[in-house]
């Protein structure tokens, strides 16, 4: 689905919304929603560098990763998971 859509400059998710104002996709396989597989390929169809000088844009990668490690680091503060990644490398 991902190679069909490649080409076409932008997409538009059919979502609905229930009783409590929850929003969830319609669509199956390719949303903001699904497996990681998903979701990666549509938060980094349009990439960007990231500069060595943008710290911040550093800090939230790190936050990004320590998230993807599982074991409750998820759930600690963005310093904590910040300087968790620190010390693991």
């Amino acid at each position: 689905m991902a190679t069909i859509f490649r080409n076409v400059p932008s997409i538009y998710l059919p979502v609905r919304i229930d009783y409590r104002g929850r929003l969830y996709c319609i669509t199956e396989y390719l949303n903001y929603q699904g497996i990681e597989l998903s979701k990666g390929l549509l938060e980094f169809s349009i990439g960007e560098k990231v500069k060595l000088t943008n710290q911040e844009a550093i800090n939230y990668l790190k936050i990004f990763g320590a998230n993807c490690f599982g074991n409750g680091i998820g759930n600690k503060s963005f310093l904590h998971r910040i300087a968790w990644l620190i010390i693991i490398n």
